[in-house]
């Protein structure tokens, strides 16, 4: 990663950059790009790892069978429950409740904050 970064690339892609990371390791690493996007890197992830689409993704593109089905805002996704469903991508369970609660929070502590806000 070092020798990639070191080359200053404009756009960067990663396929499971979280694999074989253990959780501070995981948010190290996701931290770490959320800093190069705010520098005006175009960073790109490829994950099967909904917590990291759910937490770190702006913009989603989900693929089913090798064809692109959906490619737009992460809240327009989440939002659409038989799309996730037909491609096997399941929210993570605090996206899920806040979604069917219709209350848009990613996060366990976004939902937290949404609920102590209504009360």
């Amino acid at each position: 990663m070092a020798t990639v970064l070191a080359m200053a690339p404009r756009v960067l892609i990663l396929d499971e950059p979280t694999t074989g990371l253990d959780y501070p390791q995981q948010r190290g690493m996701l931290e770490l790009l959320v800093r190069l996007r705010a520098a005006g890197t175009t960073v790109i992830v490829i994950t099967h790892s909904p917590w990291v689409v759910v937490e770190y993704a702006e913009r989603a593109l989900l693929m089913r069978e090798g064809a692109l089905v959906f490619d737009g805002p992460l809240d327009t996704l989440l939002g659409d429950e038989a799309l996730l469903r037909s491609a096997a991508f399941e929210a993570p369970p605090a996206a899920r409740v806040a979604y069917a609660l219709g209350i848009q929070a990613r996060t366990v502590d976004e939902l937290a904050q949404a609920l102590g806000a209504e009360r």
